[in-house]
C-alpha cells in the first residue's frame, strides 16, 4: 500500500511519492492522488464516483419497489449515522416523509445500517405520531402510512439499485449519500458536526447540502483544518447544528432537484 486517505499521513511501503501530501482537499482527490502518482492524467474536480449495475439487480429493485406498493415519486431517506451527533433528529426525518407524501402522492423508502434496528424502530415510530398530528383522519393516516416504509440491514448492492428508482435521496453525511450520487440520484445531505469539505466533493447544483456556518462548538479540528466536532451526543449545545436545519427548507431543495 503507497496510500492512506488521512491528510497528514506519509507515504508507506513504496518509493512512489503520492502527491498533495498534507494538502486539505476533498477526500476522493486524495485517493485520486494515487492514480495521478502513477502516471495518470486525472483533473481535479471532474471525478465523480460510479457503481455499474447488473440489469437482474435493476429488475429487482424494481419489482421490489412494486411489492411494498410504493407509488412514484419516491423519496430516500437514510436516517443512519455514524454517531449521534451527526443525525438529523428523527421527528424531522418522519414529518418530512409525511410531507412528501401530503405534497406529492408518493411514497418514502427510507433505510437504516446494519447495527441501526432500534433506529429504525423508532423512525416508525415517529411516522405514527407525525401523522396523528398532521392528519386528522384515522382512514387517511392508514394510506399515507402505508407509503411509508423503513428497511434495515439491506446489502449495498440491494440498497444502490432501490436507490436507482428514487427520485431523490435526503440523509445525515454518511456512506449511503455516496452511493445515491454513484448511480446518478439527486441528493439533500444535512452536514452536522462535520464541515463537508473533505467529504461532499460534488457539484452543490444537484448535490445541495446545509451546513450552520460559524458555530464556535465546533473546535476539535486539527489545526489548519476546517471546522469540526467530535462529540459523540452533543448535550451542552443542544444539538443546534443539525436542529437549525427546518424540514420545510429541506423539502424546497428536495423538490428542486428531484427527477421528474
Amino acid at each position: 500500500s503507497i496510500h492512506f486517505p488521512g491528510h497528514q499521513e506519509k507515504n508507506h511501503f513504496s518509493t512512489v511519492e503520492v502527491p498533495g501530501k498534507g494538502v486539505i482537499k476533498p477526500v476522493i482527490e486524495r485517493d485520486l492522488d494515487v492514480l495521478r502518482a502513477l502516471g495518470l492524467a486525472v483533473p481535479e474536480g471532474q471525478a465523480m464516483p460510479k457503481i455499474f449495475l447488473h440489469p437482474l439487480e435493476l429488475s429487482e429493485s424494481k419489482a421490489r419497489v412494486r411489492q411494498l406498493g410504493l407509488p412514484a415519486p419516491l423519496l430516500a431517506l437514510g436516517i443512519g449515522s455514524s454517531r449521534p451527533a451527526k443525525s438529523w433528529p428523527l421527528e424531522r426525518f418522519a414529518v418530512l416523509a409525511v410531507n412528501w407524501c401530503q405534497r406529492t402522492s408518493g411514497s418514502v423508502f427510507a433505510f437504516a445500517g446494519p447495527e441501526e434496528k432500534a433506529i429504525a424502530h423508532r423512525f416508525m415510530k415517529e411516522v405514527d405520531d407525525a401523522l396523528t398530528g398532521l392528519v386528522p383522519l384515522s382512514p387517511d393516516r392508514a394510506g399515507f402510512r402505508s407509503r411509508i416504509v423503513c428497511e434495515q440491514g439491506l446489502p449495498l448492492r440491494q440498497l444502490a439499485a432501490m436507490l436507482v428508482q428514487c427520485s431523490a435521496y435526503v440523509g445525515n453525511d454518511s456512506g449511503p449519500k455516496h452511493l445515491a450520487v454513484a448511480v446518478g440520484c439527486p441528493t439533500v445531505t444535512l452536514f452536522g458536526p462535520e464541515h463537508p469539505l473533505e467529504w461532499h466533493p460534488y457539484p452543490r447544483e444537484a448535490h445541495p447540502l446545509f451546513f450552520i456556518e460559524g458555530l464556535a462548538c465546533r473546535k476539535d479540528a486539527h489545526p489548519g483544518m476546517p471546522p469540526w466536532c467530535g462529540v459523540d451526543i452533543c448535550i451542552q449545545e443542544k444539538h443546534r447544528c443539525m436542529k437549525e436545519i427546518g424540514v420545510d427548507v429541506v423539502l424546497m431543495e428536495i423538490e428542486r432537484v428531484m427527477r421528474k
